[in-house]
């Protein structure tokens, strides 16, 4: 009788271990993403409580050892509970204040302006007169060309997907204001020489005569006027020097029947296959739009926050920088606050990736020079990314692209070699600003800015 009775207590105990009252309330703060894994969290041990104990009551009769497993399993139960019942944080909303901000244009661009066939990239204003608009919809046509030294061996259709997988993207980046149309024109046509003979193509007389003998190739079969940009795609092992963005400013391309092209992504036969080859074609193309290949000096790391420092370095691409956004017109003034004299505002910044609200706040300290932060979370193509939180970096319009124009500002090691946005409690403190990461609610941030 007596052994029934420890049998039936244990029973007992076991049968509420799965009633256990929720905790009535609790002070901790989380964001509704917390909030929602943790009730997750509850609900998934709920259901794993009464297999666990059958399994361990089928190897274990004594009944002490039972009811001690039974307690372990409650507490464990009440722990999940505790944390589930998390107050999620209400942010105020952003502020209905307006920015129109542009930093000083590049000095040395303005005066290389009547010389250049191309536009030297800063992060100062869009020269209009070197972009696709980046705005509406752009056309472009993808031709394939094969060389005496190298004819075609490859079928141009399913070449033609391993360029254009990462074509959406324009469309998320962009909060859907601008996309790409891609036509692909399925045959190879034949140049006048090998694809040795034209060198290296990151010098521009080379990138020119390619591109005359790709235009004078495809002849009357392709109306090439009809589209915004010519997409190249080379047959394998002609030349490993056949890769590079095209761009050149009015009077400066090749003339075609009625215009001229100006715009094209000329692709490199030896990358074929390679993982990254999708982003490659798309980071080649953002040029087209004025997007600045940041890179990086050895003393400023910022790291894969945006495509132009990206596009080789993991075959996935991210959200350009707001400031990016800002440039291509993806954001409205509505969507930065700045602070432009000393003083202390406070914001609520909705992610990089999302639609809609705040996007950055900016400080200038200079005609030329600013801080900006912005908000970047782990979705759509922001999913790769090391972590969320709040990105802060300067920048500066009159260092030119790819000599170090932008400089982030790290919490730490994190995200190592990338620079590791700030989370809530965190701040960042130099001479010039202080910035408090104040809250989060799992999709916006509350910041407090200080301009010194």
């Amino acid at each position: 009788m007596r052994g029934l009775l420890v049998i039936c207590l244990a029973a007992a105990a076991a049968a509420a271990a799965f009633s256990v009252a929720a905790p009535a309330g609790s002070a901790a703060t989380c964001t509704q993403a917390q909030k929602s894994a943790r009730v997750a969290a509850v609900s998934a041990y709920r259901k794993r409580m009464a297999p666990e104990r059958r399994a361990y009551f089928a190897k274990v009769e004594a009944a002490t050892r039972r009811a001690a497993f039974v307690k372990r399993q409650r507490a464990k139960l009440r722990k999940l509970q505790t944390a589930a019942a998390c107050t999620v944080i209400a942010l105020p909303p952003s502020s209905d204040v307006s920015c129109d901000l542009e930093l000083a244009p590049n000095e040395l661009g303005l005066r290389n302006r009547p010389f250049a066939d191309t536009p030297m990239r800063s992060f100062g204003p869009l020269d209009r007169d070197g972009v696709i608009p980046a705005r509406g919809r752009a056309e472009a046509v993808m031709v394939f060309v094969d060389f005496p030294n190298a004819p075609a061996s490859e079928d141009a259709v399913a070449l033609a997907s391993m360029y254009t997988a990462y074509l959406p993207w324009f469309e998320e980046a962009s909060h859907g204001r601008f996309s790409v149309g891609m036509t692909v024109v399925p045959r190879w046509f034949r140049m006048p020489e090998a694809g040795t003979a034209y060198g290296n193509l990151q010098v521009s007389p080379n990138a020119d005569r390619y591109m005359a003998d790709v235009v004078a190739a495809v002849g009357g079969a392709v109306d090439l006027g009809r589209y915004h940009s010519v997409w190249v795609v080379p047959s394998r092992d002609a030349s490993r020097f056949l890769g590079v963005n095209y761009v050149r400013y009015p009077g400066r391309g090749v003339a075609i029947a009625g215009g001229e092209v100006r715009f094209g992504v000329l692709m490199d036969a030896l990358r074929r296959g390679q993982p990254f080859e999708s982003t490659h074609a798309l980071h080649r193309f953002l040029a087209s739009l004025g997007g600045v290949d940041l890179g990086e000096a050895s003393d400023k790391p910022f790291g894969r926050w945006d495509p132009g420092y990206a596009g080789d370095r993991g075959g996935s691409t991210v959200h350009p920088i707001a400031w990016h956004k800002w440039m291509f017109r993806w954001i409205d003034p509505s969507q930065i606050t700045c602070l432009r004299e000393p003083g202390q505002l406070e914001e609520t910044v909705t992610a990089n990736a999302r639609t809609g609200g705040k996007k950055m706040v900016v400080v200038p300290t200079s005609p030329s020079t600013a801080y900006v932060l912005e908000v970047r979370d782990k979705l759509g193509y922001d999913r790769g990314t090391c972590r969320g939180g709040v990105l802060l970096y300067t920048i500066d319009s009159q260092i030119p692209s790819g000599v170090g124009p932008i400089e982030g500002k790290s919490s730490g090691p994190a995200c190592a070699p990338d620079v590791t946005p700030f989370g809530a409690g965190q701040t960042y403190e130099d001479a010039a600003v202080k910035v408090d990461v104040l809250s989060t609610d799992g999709s916006a941030y509350r910041v407090r800015v200080t301009k010194k």
